[in-house]
């Protein structure tokens, strides 16, 4: 890194600067906007056509159950699939077979075919490409994005996707309450922003092996994520904290919900409380993007969001009353896209460019045991030990992601600022060139 790229790294960079300024970044947001929002909004209208086909909700959820599973499955391959190919012909593959895929489902549904086995080939596909290619985007943006605009990129990310999820998924309820077609449309219009954005980019995001070296086989390809990560144990610790935290929380909302249900709070309010929820995560970007929040260091903004959460859940466990809980959800989600792209910017840039497919679906596949774990405990410990006890254990979650943070010795790089780590990388820069000027010298 040159002085003056350094420089510019080292300053304060706004989300919406970001986007005004940088042509690539620009083009990529645009197509994972699209993509985004139409997932979003034909996630609840896939659920809710399985059930007008079906009329049975145990074959509806089979047809849900059958996607997650395709996609948690293919998750991991994925990740080989990412690094392997030029990613800019495989984003545009990506959208070309979920555009036909969508146009497929809508041609089934205006001929009368759709049927529970047709609507389960269709989720299992569904979900095979989602897993496949579910992390090419995010393994994409490194590419584009260095150092602070790395960070500035992942807060504007983070912020959409919590306006789009709050937004989005009613929006293809009622999208599919007009006409059943119209989300399933939607979604493959929205999908030819990949197609775009793929045309917008620039080779180097292609570059991850080099020319002319040999490719091993798929199976120790699938596997190089893992072996490289369990030699990074600062990365292992980021992994196990935002795996532990991540159990803590989906335990805590998986109880709210069930709860909340469980003592007959209607269906309007639980959804006002989720709401909460969101208004925190979007409340929460907004202030991330602050100069004085990204002048904290990675490891004090994940100490400050555990420390919240512990607190936050112990004063939840003292009443389930549901105004309580929303107001305590909302200050539990401030400091998480803060700390989540604190610490994925971190984890990109450490990652060596022919892993970055691999290293994120690792994150992306333990991660996301959470949330099954999480929703087949709360049911069992609201069951047996009630709402305080079960409560606390996400607070324990917490507590041990905090202890984790600020004990791990491997954690100590994340004491320093994306700034302060840029300007130490310049001056060893600068010291390197300055030796080899003076050999050079020497020589001559």
């Amino acid at each position: 890194m040159s002085s003056s790229q350094g420089a510019r790294g080292a300053q304060h960079v706004t989300s919406g600067a970001l986007l005004r300024s940088h042509r690539e970044y620009r083009a990529w947001f645009v197509g994972d906007t699209g993509a985004e929002v139409g997932g979003q909004l034909v996630s609840l209208a896939f659920a809710l056509l399985a059930f007008a086909v079906t009329q049975d909700l145990v074959l509806a959820g089979i047809v849900g159950a059958a996607a997650a599973g395709a996609r948690f499955v293919a998750m991991l391959p994925g990740g080989a699939v990412i690094d392997a190919y030029p990613k800019r012909r495989l984003l545009a593959v990506y959208a070309a077979v979920r555009i036909v895929l969508m146009l497929t489902l809508v041609v089934l549904i205006l001929t009368g075919t759709a049927s529970f086995w047709t609507l389960l080939a269709f989720g299992i596909l569904d979900g095979l490409l989602k897993g496949l290619f579910g992390g090419l985007t995010n393994a994409i943006l490194p590419f584009i994005l260095k150092g602070e605009e790395l960070r500035a990129g992942l807060i504007a990310n983070e912020t959409r996707d919590s306006v789009i999820s709050v937004a989005a998924s009613p929006a293809g309820g009622a999208l599919f309450g007009l006409n059943p077609l119209a989300p399933f449309v939607a979604d493959a219009v929205l999908t030819t922003s990949l197609l775009w954005s793929s045309k917008r980019m620039t080779s180097r995001v292609d570059a991850a092996r080099e020319a002319g070296a040999p490719r091993p086989g798929f199976g120790e390809r699938m596997t190089a994520g893992w072996r490289w990560l369990a030699g990074r144990g600062d990365l292992l610790a980021i992994l196990a904290i935002l795996t532990v935290s991540n159990l803590g929380n989906f335990l805590a909302i998986s109880s709210v919900e069930l709860g909340l249900m469980s003592r007959g709070v209607a269906p309007w309010m639980i959804g006002l409380v989720f709401s909460f929820f969101s208004v925190g995560m979007i409340l929460g970007g907004i202030l991330a993007s602050s100069p004085a929040a990204r002048r904290r260091t990675p490891r004090a903004i994940a100490l400050t969001a555990f420390g919240v959460q512990a607190g936050a859940y112990v004063l939840m466990a003292l009443s389930a009353q549901w105004w309580w809980i929303a107001g305590l959800l909302l200050v539990i989600t401030i400091p998480v896209i803060a700390m989540n792209s604190a610490l994925g910017a971190y984890q990109m840039q450490n990652t060596p460019a022919e892993f970055q497919g691999r290293v994120g679906t690792v994150f992306m596949f333990v991660i996301g045991l959470g949330p099954v774990l999480a929703a087949a405990g709360a049911g069992l410990l609201l069951a047996h030990v009630g709402w305080g006890p079960t409560i606390l254990v996400a607070a324990s979650l917490s507590l041990v992601a905090l202890a984790i943070t600020a004990l791990s010795p491997h954690l100590s790089a994340l004491g320093t600022s994306d700034s302060g780590r840029e300007a130490r990388q310049d001056g060893e820069e600068a010291e390197a060139a300055k030796e080899a000027t003076e050999r050079a010298g020497g020589e001559g």
